[in-house]
């Protein structure tokens, strides 16, 4: 069976690896990457770091 990949974006390292270890404990998936970008407003907004997690896995309720 092929593995879904899922991206999910948001501001701040810290809320990054938070939402990283909640994906990985509550489903069967693993994080293959954590990325940073900095946009070109980043002078403007309060967490000038944009996050994203990478995830892997079997995703619904028909694994296993």
């Amino acid at each position: 069976m092929n593995d879904a990949i899922g991206i999910i974006e948001m501001f701040g390292f810290v809320t990054a690896i938070t939402a990283a270890d909640a994906a990985a404990k509550a489903a069967d998936v693993k994080v293959i990457a954590i990325d940073s970008n900095k946009p070109a407003n980043a002078d403007s907004v309060e967490v000038p770091l944009i996050m994203a997690v990478k995830v892997q896995g079997i995703l619904g309720p028909s694994y296993g």
